[in-house]
């Protein structure tokens, strides 16, 4: 399931309780995993069964907690931590 899949990958991250991206709650991971695979507010309301506001306040909060400006910084810091893989220019 997507929960066990995150808790792995989540566990498997270098420096354990260091992780940024141990502040985020297992909601806020999701949306920013989605986000991370460059996702739309939308696609992941619909994805969730949440209203676009919701996730737009998560979206929201995860910048704050990861301390980032944008999904561009989000989509690189879940890079940097194994959880996306670069897009290949052709």
């Amino acid at each position: 399931s997507p929960e066990i899949a995150q808790k792995i990958a989540v566990s498997l991250l270098p420096g354990g309780e260091n992780s940024p991206l141990d502040r985020l709650s297992e909601r806020e991971m999701q949306v920013m995993l989605q986000l991370s695979q460059g996702d739309t507010a939308l696609q992941i309301s619909s994805r969730l069964a949440l209203s676009p506001k919701t996730v737009s306040t998560y979206k929201h909060r995860v910048r704050d907690k990861l301390r980032v400006d944008d999904t561009q910084e989000i989509y690189a810091l879940a890079g940097s931590h194994g959880l996306v893989y670069p897009i290949s220019h052709r």
